[in-house]
């Protein structure tokens, strides 16, 4: 198995309380393997694997950068199952390869947030328009969704998933989409990442694995079989089972997310 993030200098440390989170839950045969954008990094840590790349001129976030990499990571290590994850994450004691291994499917699992039909919005003349995945559907003639629209913060792979792969990278490369991410792209890699699933008429997912939080009394209050508010910010709640949150995702706060992972090391 192998785990990878990545990072620039200004996110480093949430990258490092990510990766100690990642080893306090994985065999210790697990790689993980941290991309370093546009630095080189002094972090020292068990079966670390550090890598360099430059910054990618063509892109406005870090985001656009995960195709190519989840790619690259298949070429390093050929032949094995892969786990993304950003790096604003903290991994519950509870998490374990066999949830979320994905050794057959052609197309990688990741997790349902809380919102089912995200969307942004331009105001034109007063008029509000509202920018969803339907734009970039009908380009590729994807008629509906198979499934409930799921996160990019975490996605497990294998070998057979290079088609989707490559096809997700062709999207987030192509000039004339990208020109249009307004429209096309309102949730950034995410919004081509379903419309990929969807066009491989995809049923698969992780369900409901993570809650989005930025506060240590969120992730305790769930750690401790509390009610699930899947979001800081919203009051939109799972009625799934506590033993179903594998991770939390959201920590902008470094001294939260420090203060959480302490938490969990406690458990």
């Amino acid at each position: 198995m192998v785990v990878f993030l990545l990072s620039d200098k200004n996110f480093e440390q949430q990258a490092t309380l990510c990766i100690k989170s990642l080893q306090m839950v994985m065999p210790v045969d697990v790689k993980i393997v941290y991309f370093t954008i546009g630095f080189n990094s002094d972090l020292v840590l068990k079966n670390l694997y550090k890598h360099y790349i430059d910054f990618n001129p063509k892109f406005d976030r870090f985001t656009y950068y995960k195709p190519d990499l989840s790619l690259m990571i298949m070429d390093m290590f050929p032949n094995d199952f892969y786990i993304y994850t950003d790096a604003d994450i903290l991994f519950s004691p509870r998490f374990s390869i066999e949830k979320v291994i994905n050794p057959t499917l052609s197309y990688p699992l990741a997790s349902f947030g809380m919102y089912e039909f995200p969307f942004t919005f331009d105001t034109f003349g007063g008029i509000r328009v509202y920018n969803v995945e339907t734009d970039l559907m009908n380009y590729f003639n994807v008629p509906n969704r198979t499934m409930r629209y799921v996160w990019a913060c975490f996605y497990s792979f294998n070998s057979f998933c290079k088609d989707f792969l490559e096809e997700w990278s062709s999207m987030c490369n192509n000039k004339y989409l990208y020109e249009k991410r307004r429209t096309l792209f309102p949730f950034h890699d995410e919004t081509s990442f379903n419309v990929c699933l969807w066009k491989r008429a995809a049923t698969n997912s992780l369900g409901f694995a993570f809650v989005n939080t930025n506060e240590l009394e969120i992730l305790k209050s769930t750690e401790n079989g509390g009610k699930i508010q899947l979001d800081l910010n919203t009051d939109v709640h799972s009625t799934d089972s506590n033993t179903n949150i594998l991770f939390y995702h959201g920590f902008n706060n470094l001294s939260e997310m420090s203060s959480s992972l302490d938490y969990l090391l406690t458990l």
